[in-house]
């Protein structure tokens, strides 16, 4: 898997890092399907020094570890679609 950074915006005085990830050619994923390009956004370290992922699901941002908030989800998801990249997000 190829990780690109797209770009950064800054949410509440922390940056936010958005990755697309794109699968080598022929790559394959879990059950053998093949693997579709996606985004990610790598979010700030917390006060532990641990940063989190956000991930979409059929349009709709979520986190893999802690809570954002959802102003925050929201931006990220309105940058994406701002960017003409709303097709990873899918």
């Amino acid at each position: 898997m190829e990780k690109i950074t797209l770009f950064t915006r800054k949410y509440n005085k922390e940056k936010y890092t958005f990755i697309l990830n794109k699968p080598y050619s022929g790559e394959l994923g879990v059950l053998g399907l093949p693997i579709k390009p996606y985004i990610s956004i790598k979010t700030p370290e917390n006060s532990f020094g641990y940063n989190d992922t956000i991930l979409f699901n059929k349009g709709v941002p979520y986190t893999l570890y802690r809570y954002i908030p959802q102003w925050i989800l929201k931006a990220v998801k309105n940058a994406i679609i701002k960017k003409g990249l709303s097709e990873y997000i899918k």
